[in-house]
């Protein structure tokens, strides 16, 4: 069951984008599918979220390493 308060913000930016942003932050969606379920592009929701201090990319130091390392 997913429980999502009642306010300001979910009047006025609509249920889609709140539920996709809160399943996303709860690891249930993956960005792109929040971003499907918001009905809004993939470029926006990380914008909606980086906005609401939700980190877009988890990487541990190690796997950011070793995916820099993979750039050369």
């Amino acid at each position: 069951m997913v429980g999502i308060t009642f306010s300001e913000n979910l009047l006025k930016q609509g249920v889609n984008i709140n539920l996709a942003i809160h399943l996303f932050s709860q690891g249930v969606l993956s960005l792109p599918k929040a971003a499907k379920l918001a009905e809004c592009s993939l470029e926006e929701l990380i914008q909606t979220v980086g906005h609401l201090g939700i980190t877009v990319v988890n990487y541990s130091a190690e796997e950011l390493d070793e995916e820099l390392q993979n750039l050369d």
